[in-house]
């Protein structure tokens, strides 16, 4: 029997943007300021001083900003109901499965129902079950 699944797995990429300031003196230092796309900076009230030094007080120190673009990608994993009603999310907590923290019910990440893992067989080496 398996899971009922509610949201399927899917990838999920995030992007961020920065805009950087390198010294000129030292182009391991510099200042960095979280940006949209187009390189407009997302300033609060603790890095608009900053950005004002880079900017119009010192924009001799710097060479002139540029735009750096993060990205990085994951898998959320699916979320089934347990036939206790409870959501279960389908990732690998012990040995590919995972638990109902409701009712206990053991599902793979597929969201197929398991014996719990006290019940498992081994294979030894050369892939011979083991009680």
């Amino acid at each position: 029997m398996s899971i009922e699944i509610i949201q399927e797995r899917r990838r999920v990429t995030e992007r961020e943007y920065s805009l950087e300031f390198r010294r000129k003196d030292d182009p391991n230092a510099g200042l960095t300021f979280p940006c949209d796309e187009d390189g407009r900076p997302m300033l609060n009230d603790c890095n608009t001083r900053s950005y004002l030094y880079a900017t119009q007080e010192h924009p001799e120190v710097f060479s002139p900003p540029f735009v750096e673009k993060r990205s990085w990608a994951y898998t959320e994993p699916a979320v089934g109901r347990c036939r206790c009603g409870e959501h279960v999310t389908l990732q690998n907590e012990y040995m590919g499965a995972c638990r109902c923290p409701k009712c206990g019910q053991w599902y793979n990440v597929f969201g197929q129902e398991l014996l719990p893992p006290d019940q498992w067989e081994e294979e030894d080496e050369e892939g011979v079950e083991r009680w």
